[in-house]
């Protein structure tokens, strides 16, 4: 569906048009992550958790560049009708090979034993608390007593700075440092190459400290905090500091963006909730992604690009506050 959006996308001319097609490719998207988590959990042991996730949040990066690289190329040869044909054509296609190729998954409890087909006496306990809550918690209710409305505050945070330099960085380094659209884009496909460090880092910080996801979060954003001050008095300097600034700031929430929704609702298949809390959290990530759009515009165009910047830092200063409160809240995190 959301390819097929994005090929009748190509053939809209107004802007009514074009808002109300990209809101329901957007729901499209949206129902992607929840499953594929959901998935991957069933799929691979509890102890392939971080690795797993941070593999699967490698292909974003793979996605980025193909998307703003590919797309640069098809601008400076077709019109824009190409950007949103072309891959709509490619996901198609891809759609049809996933539908031929993939096969039903058992439950995640199924998976989740001792390696002879038997429960361990965790998941036993697990399994019966699952028979017990079926019919009488709802899943707000879960929400509530896992305290993940805390986390999910701290999606919304990742996705607002995340998605703010994605949207928002070819525009600070035009601005900043006097430079085209062209030039730019050699500058800002560093972003998508740094992102990947930034994954990477995540699972060796969780592993660090010792898969405990949340203090390793509270580290991420702690050194995004470094590097935004960073990126406030020296981003200006040359377009090539401003690019790597820039990136690493990015990096670190693609870092962030691993573990909360990969990793974190993994942790929940236990409870057979891995889909609806990974699909949770990426629902306040895009909550996050859509404010970004409207809040870094006009703090930009108030206050000008360091504005933005100090925004960012108190956005990801709010964010360690928020996973502290979860630390001491909910033992699953």
């Amino acid at each position: 569906m959301s390819a097929i959006i994005n090929i009748l996308f190509s053939f809209v001319s107004s802007l009514t048009g074009m808002m109300l097609l990209w809101a329901i490719n957007g729901c499209f998207q949206s129902m992607l992550w929840g499953p594929i988590v959901r998935m991957l959990s069933s799929s691979f042991p509890e102890e392939w958790r971080t690795r797993i996730s941070v593999g699967i949040s490698t292909s974003m990066v793979g996605g980025y560049l193909l998307g703003w690289g590919l797309s640069g190329q098809i601008l400076t040869t077709a019109s824009w009708h190409w950007v949103f044909r072309l891959p709509g054509m490619l996901v198609l296609g891809y759609a049809i090979i996933w539908m031929l190729a993939t096969k039903k998954l058992p439950l995640a409890a199924e998976n989740s034993g001792n390696g002879d087909g038997s429960l361990s006496a965790e998941n036993r306990d697990l399994k019966e608390y699952n028979l017990k809550q079926k019919d009488e918690i709802s899943f707000w209710q879960f929400i509530k007593e896992k305290k993940l409305w805390i986390i999910a505050l701290v999606c919304a945070c990742q996705g607002i700075i995340k998605d703010s330099i994605g949207v928002w960085g070819p525009m600070y380094l035009m601005e900043t440092h006097d430079i085209d659209l062209s030039s730019t884009t050699v500058y800002i496909l560093l972003i998508p190459v740094m992102n990947f460090g930034g994954i990477v880092l995540s699972g060796w910080l969780n592993k660090k400290f010792n898969y405990q996801h949340n203090t390793a979060i509270m580290a991420i954003f702690g050194i995004s905090i470094i590097t935004f001050l960073g990126l406030f008095i020296f981003g200006k300097l040359s377009v090539v500091m401003g690019a790597i600034l820039l990136g690493c700031c990015s990096a670190l929430m693609y870092g962030a963006n691993t573990l909360l929704l990969g990793v974190i609702p993994m942790g929940f298949a236990k409870y057979n909730k891995t889909s609806s809390v990974a699909g949770f959290f990426d629902f306040s990530s895009y909550m996050g992604a859509g404010i970004s759009g409207y809040l870094t515009g006009n703090i930009s165009e108030l206050w000008g690009w360091n504005g933005a910047i100090i925004m960012w830092l108190i956005i990801a200063l709010s964010a360690v506050g928020l996973l502290y409160k979860a630390r001491i809240n909910n033992k699953d995190i």
